[in-house]
Formats: C-alpha cells, structure tokens, sequence
C-alpha cells in the first residue's frame, strides 16, 4: 500500500476511533440514528402533498385546455365582429364622401 494512503486510512481511523470513545464516555449514541416514526410520518406527509399536486396538476391540465380553446374561440369571433365592423365603417365613409361631393357641387 502506498504510505500516502496508509497514512491517510490510519490517521482517518485514529480519528474516528477517538470520536467513537469521547461519545461514549459522554453517553451519546454512536450508531447513526434510524428513521423515527416522526420522521417517517414527516416523509410520508411529504409524499402525500407531492401526490396532490401532481394529481391536481394533471387534472387541471384540462381544464387549463378548455380554457384556452374558449379564449381562441372568442378571439376569432370577436375578430370576425372587427373586420364586419370595419367593413361597415368603409361603406359609411364611401356613402359620406358620396353626400359630400353632392352637397358640393350644390
């Protein structure tokens, strides 16, 4: 073995040898600790929101649909109500200018 990593892998045991020692002369636990019930109700209340708003998501994604096909609809009718609109307008001013001209040449 290298004496790099020799000394690196003992030296890193030392350490953790010690730390081992001070817990357990000061009573701490030196396992880690397992995941509580508080903890796994905490996880599973987590995935429970991350599941409603998936499905929430997913459900809206329709009506988000129907939605924007309402509003295309009603932007192209309110588009062919404009162009009637402006149609009527050009005639009106055709007849104006028409009026016009014989009011003139009276």
């Amino acid at each position: 073995m290298p004496l790099l990593a020799l000394i690196t892998q003992q030296s890193l045991e030392e350490d953790y040898r010690q730390v081992a020692d001070r817990k357990r002369r000061e009573g701490e636990p030196t396992q880690v600790r397992r995941l509580t019930r508080r903890g796994a109700v905490v996880v599973a209340i987590f995935g429970l929101l991350v599941t409603t708003a998936a499905v929430q998501t997913s459900r809206n994604a329709d009506v988000t649909e129907s939605s924007r096909a309402a509003l295309i609809s009603e932007v192209s009718r309110r588009s062919d109500q404009v162009a009637g609109q402006q149609a009527q307008l050009s005639t009106l001013r055709q007849q104006t200018t028409s009026l016009q001209t014989g009011l003139d040449a009276l």
